[in-house]
């Protein structure tokens, strides 16, 4: 067995092609190419890479002996990416090298958690004219009776129809047998399943039945997992993807209670959103940790990075560290990013994404470092938010716990009341000197300031005029000759120590007392957040010279 050493704390989920050279580089590529996304996670503060190695169609990425390659079964592309991932994944395995292999043997020699993942069931389509993707196995080619197909359930609108149904034994088998080679075929640490996506894997009716059918086709995989320890004497983990709402678990057949007390998943990395692009940074774990209390499961929270905001369409650092702080706080064990990567700065990752990604994963150099606590909004492109591709009809905040909170319309004489979840020790902080600035930030779309009448409060107590400063959006250009939208004002208040958000679930009460009754679109809460700002010692400010 492997030497002891820390569990997996910080990761990063990566499908090896978007935020990678399988898309990025023109082909052939080298060792090299495919090994530099864990390459740059050495001596970053992340540990672990979780590895998406097969294909939402049934197609993988590797040099696979149960699975088709991209490409095996595609002659023609009208899609220049798809034809360059099939081209560079085939030349590599024919010069003789196996991407997960590469992947795998780095990780070890670096001193990092590798894990192979996948989806727990594919989507089915028609070869022509889709057999351009590249990610469709003949299996999904050639099976459409095990497609989930029509569902009288309401909820079905916000699935895909052709994802097959794990009830046929079939599926179950073609899905393990891709499993079983990642635990035994390769020197991974272990595998990671997908429930967060393509759920729930049967009828929404049928979900009782699935609760049984999954969770024995867990522990044939436990069972795996276990030979393949001894067998290369090395840990083998499994770990599961999952809504940290008990309703959405429930909704899905997921009895995640049965698998952890009966020890077949090492870990649960859990998610709020179905999707992996919304940042949300309030995952509530309390069931969750119920269920792991007196075992040695883990927790670890995984978070999107998008914000769809004119600024920033992903999350910033302090945006990103506030989630972390909240994950923490909440009990987690550890966490990541579910959205391959972070795009902040671009790919690949430059000197300041170090800087952030060394934070993160040490939770007591989270304490001073700058956050901007968000409340629950959705993403957007200009006005309108943003939907999931899958399908295109559905929104990706549907299931119970994930519903984005903003925005929200503002009524005359109506007061509505916005929980934003904030983990700082402020008071500390504040005798110590190091806290530079606490403000809290309010955009209301839809109105002029001056026209309106607006009273703010925050946990209860009335914030004075006197530290509220107003920000003009009703129009203004940015760079790139982008326009701010949706038009408003943002309302910012600088807190003192007073007025300073606590630890915990902190309530922002917007009433709108006078209404201009001249327009008529409605005034609507879209952001509302806490940006708290840190000294490095008291008195020192990196900023505080003019000349």
């Amino acid at each position: 067995m492997d030497k002891v050493r820390p569990e997996p704390k910080f990761f990063n989920i990566d499908d090896g092609r978007h935020l990678a050279g399988l898309y990025q580089f023109q082909p052939p590529l080298t060792p090299d190419d495919v090994t530099l996304n864990l390459d740059q996670m050495v001596s970053s503060g992340m540990d672990t890479l979780i590895y998406i190695a097969g294909l939402i169609g049934g197609s993988v990425i590797y040099d696979s002996k149960v699975a088709q390659k991209i490409g095996d079964n595609a002659d023609k592309w009208v899609h220049p990416v798809y034809y360059r991932t099939a081209r560079s994944v085939q030349r590599l395995v024919s010069d003789g090298y196996d991407p997960l292999k590469l992947l795998c043997d780095q990780a070890n020699a670096k001193g990092l958690w590798i894990f192979a993942s996948a989806w727990n069931t594919v989507t089915g389509g028609v070869r022509e004219p889709y057999v351009w993707e590249g990610g469709n196995s003949d299996f999904a080619f050639d099976n459409p009776h095990f497609q989930v197909g029509k569902d009288e359930d309401s909820r079905s609108k916000y699935t895909d129809s052709t994802r097959f149904n794990f009830l046929h034994e079939e599926v179950r088998d073609e899905r393990f047998r891709l499993f079983e080679e990642m635990l035994t075929g390769y020197e991974t640490d272990g595998v990671v399943l997908n429930l967060t996506e393509l759920v729930p894997l049967c009828k929404f009716s049928e979900v009782n039945d699935l609760s049984n059918v999954l969770t024995e086709w867990i522990r044939k995989l436990r069972d795996v997992a276990a030979k393949s320890e001894s067998d290369q004497c090395r840990r083998k983990l499994i770990y599961v993807k999952v809504p940290s709402h008990p309703d959405a678990c429930s909704m899905f057949g997921l009895d995640l209670e049965k698998w952890v007390k009966s020890e077949l998943v090492n870990g649960l990395i859990c998610q709020n959103s179905l999707s992996m692009d919304p940042m949300d940074q309030s995952c509530d774990l309390k069931w969750v940790k119920s269920i792991v209390s007196g075992t040695d499961c883990r927790i670890l929270v995984g978070g999107g990075t998008h914000v769809g905001r004119e600024i920033s369409t992903t999350a910033t650092a302090p945006i990103i560290n506030a989630a972390a702080a909240n994950a923490y706080a909440e009990g987690a064990d550890g966490f990541g990013f579910i959205s391959g990567g972070w795009l902040t700065t671009g790919w690949p990752w430059r000197d300041s994404t170090y800087d952030a990604l060394r934070t993160l994963g040490n939770p007591e150099f989270l304490d001073t470092a700058d956050k901007i606590y968000r409340a629950r909004s959705a993403a957007r492109y200009g006005n309108t938010p943003n939907f999931s591709r899958y399908p295109e009809e559905g929104p990706v905040d549907w299931t119970p716990g994930s519903s984005a909170i903003l925005p929200i319309t503002l009524q005359e004489y109506q007061t509505v009341e916005i929980p934003v979840q904030v983990s700082e020790n402020l008071t500390k902080w504040e005798k110590d000197g190091r806290v530079r600035n606490v403000e809290l930030n309010i955009r209301i779309s839809g109105l002029e300031a001056d026209l309106n009448e607006i009273r703010i409060k925050l946990n209860g107590d009335l914030i004075p005029d006197e530290i509220l400063t107003l920000e003009d959006l009703t129009f203004r250009y940015l760079e790139d000759g982008k326009v701010v939208a949706p038009y408003g004002f943002v309302y910012k208040y600088r807190l003192s120590p007073d007025y300073y958000p606590h630890t915990g679930v902190n309530f922002v009460s917007v009433t709108l007392v006078k209404r201009d009754p001249n327009i008529e679109p409605p005034f609507q809460i879209c952001d509302i957040d806490f940006d708290v700002k840190y000294r490095t010692h008291r008195n020192f400010n990196l900023d505080g010279l003019r000349y």
